[in-house]
């Protein structure tokens, strides 16, 4: 069995849940907002934060690395 990298990418940038790992980053308030809007309109928070210029592209790539969401380094 193997993975569908795309497709986890994508689960997992559509995730609300992602934006707790981003509170810190963001602050409690706007990450609390972010969530809810991804909620009630189906985009992913992600998307929200690019546009709004939140996190830059950089900060999003480290802060939802596998290794900075689990704590462990990512197996390859």
């Amino acid at each position: 069995m193997t993975a569908d990298r795309r497709r986890l990418a994508r689960t997992v940038a559509a995730s609300t849940g992602l934006v707790t790992a981003l509170g810190p980053a963001l602050g409690y308030e706007t990450a609390c907002a972010v969530a809810l809007e991804a909620h009630h309109t189906g985009r992913p928070a992600l998307d929200l934060i690019r546009e709004r210029g939140l996190l830059t592209e950089a900060q999003l790539r480290d802060l939802t690395s596998p290794a900075s969401l689990t704590g462990r380094p990512a197996a390859i």
